[in-house]
């Protein structure tokens, strides 16, 4: 029998889509962030804090729920697949891109295209210097898979929990989190992403081994376990107004602060 889609997953998924772009949208043209591109530097303090401040507010969260609803599918797709089918579907799924993405796009691509924008030297020499630059990055574990990134980060995760699978583990149902263990984990979680993202922000370690922005880690490793748990429990099925209203009001007083 197959398995009904949740079709509040892919309204989910769509909605959060439209976050990613507005967010980068938002720091093309002077929010806090890095991108490729950026428009001319608006000379008003208003309306980059505004920028910064939605950009912000969305880092603190939506990354975060594409992990969770990627690894909502994780354990149905193991036991499906199996071990080795599930690895090799994953690698052909995510590792590819990431090849296409690193090699023609992130490589060739942008490096032609700045050099367009510049024209400070010959292609050759220019290609020629970023070939080292480039190799300068891997002698410090520094290496920038620019949007693929996720797709990177989801494979090895996906990796690790093949090899979670293999160990003997509890199988026991787990009751939905209570109000007292949520507010637990956020005020665990919230303070050590803080730190962490001053620290590697200070340390410039953003692309280490592949990983982007090191200190947002701690939360995306959370998350992901979250989302096998959901879907192990049942945890969606939980979901009501009772558990969620008191969240809902914390999270728009926090936000308003």
């Amino acid at each position: 029998m197959a398995q009904e889609r949740s079709y509040f997953l892919d309204n989910l998924k769509w909605f959060l889509i439209i976050l990613v772009v507005l967010h980068h949208v938002a720091i093309t043209c002077g929010g806090s962030g890095d991108v490729s591109f950026k428009l001319p530097t608006i000379d008003s303090e208003i309306e980059n804090n505004i920028l910064s401040c939605y950009t912000l507010f969305q880092q603190s969260f939506f990354m975060g729920l594409f992990f969770l609803i990627s690894a909502f599918f994780i354990t149905p797709s193991y036991s499906k697949k199996g071990a080795q089918m599930f690895l090799i579907d994953k690698l052909k799924r995510l590792g590819i891109p990431i090849l296409i993405n690193v090699l023609l796009i992130e490589f060739f691509y942008q490096q032609i295209l700045e050099y367009f924008f510049d024209r400070k030297d010959t292609f050759i020499n220019y290609l020629g210097g970023s070939i080292i630059w480039n190799i300068d990055n891997l002698k410090k574990f520094n290496i920038d898979l620019g949007v693929t990134w996720f797709t990177y980060t989801l494979l090895i995760f996906c990796i690790l929990f093949v090899l979670y699978k293999k160990k003997p583990h509890s199988t026991n149902t787990q009751s939905f989190p209570s109000f007292k263990n949520i507010l637990l984990f956020a005020l665990i979680m919230v303070p050590l992403n803080l730190f962490l993202t001053i620290l590697f922000q200070k340390t410039s370690t953003w692309n280490f081994l592949g990983f982007q922005q090191l200190g947002f880690y701690p939360t995306y490793i959370v998350c992901f376990i979250i989302g096998i748990k959901v879907q192990q429990n049942k945890w969606f099925d939980s979901i009501n107004l009772n558990n969620t209203t008191p969240w809902f009001l914390i999270a728009s007083i926090i936000t308003v602060l």
